[in-house]
């Protein structure tokens, strides 16, 4: 059983370490570069003639306040804008594809608690890691084609057809891991540059699976699932937003 708490005992032993340059308040800014997707497994089971997911790029940029304890541990919560979203194809003749793309924007926040590495006298650039959880809520939304012969109006029997942005979730919740490197600039030691791989996967539904609409015909109304009948094949699985991309950023100390 005192094996158990050795974790938590080294845990404590860590953030009561002495600390120099790393310790105190944090704020920066970062851009991201990013690649997204969105994945459905009833879509990836279908037929690559029907539906061949697609890489989406996107960007991301905010700002960044954080604390960290001493030399080691720390916390971060950033505030994002976010562009990212997913494409799919399907063959339109034997020789063609369509591609169909969703764009989608949020505003989110990501709260994280990480590690970095000793900065050994002399060393300007630690390893850092750290993970957390992200609210993502929803701003905008865009479905578009490179195929004008798609694009249909509603037929009038169809009453409160959803825009793009109803039929996705107004709010998901992801994972998220930054892996990367701090390079301290300067003789304080105040002002770092931030180099880190991002990795985001969605734990929630990030498509409104519950949103409807009305058909009126022959005297009588049908309350339709979206996803069920606009989607094409069945679409209840879940849809996980899975983002991709490099950090770059820099960040102000003003602890010791």
């Amino acid at each position: 059983m005192k094996n158990l708490y050795l974790p938590f005992v080294a845990v404590l032993m860590v953030i009561a370490l002495p600390s120099q340059a790393q310790r105190g308040l944090k704020l920066g800014a970062f851009g991201i570069p990013q690649i997204s997707a969105m994945y459905n497994m009833d879509d990836a089971s279908l037929d690559e003639d029907l539906y061949t997911m697609e890489p989406y790029v996107g960007m991301a940029g905010g700002l960044e306040v954080g604390y960290n304890f001493n030399e080691y541990i720390g916390v971060r919560l950033n505030t994002i804008f976010s562009q990212e979203g997913g494409r799919y194809s399907f063959k339109r003749t034997i020789e063609e594809r369509t591609m169909v793309t969703t764009r989608l924007n949020y505003f989110k926040l990501p709260l994280m608690i990480g590690f970095n590495s000793f900065n050994y006298q002399g060393t300007k650039y630690s390893f850092m890691i750290y993970a957390g959880v992200s609210a993502n809520f929803l701003t905008g939304a865009e479905t578009y084609n490179d195929d004008p012969s798609l694009d249909i109006a509603v037929p009038e029997s169809f009453k409160s057809f959803p825009t793009t942005k109803e039929t996705y979730a107004p709010i998901y919740y992801s994972a998220v891991v930054d892996l990367g490197y701090q390079i301290v600039l300067g003789e304080q030691e105040k002002v770092s540059l931030i180099f880190a791989l991002r990795g985001e996967m969605g734990l929630t539904d990030s498509e409104d699976k519950d949103e409807t609409f009305f058909i009126y015909q022959n005297g009588s109304v049908d309350e339709i699932e979206y996803w069920d009948t606009v989607g094409g094949p069945s679409r209840n699985a879940v849809t996980n937003a899975i983002n991709i991309g490099l950090r770059v950023g820099v960040l102000y100390s003003f602890g010791d």
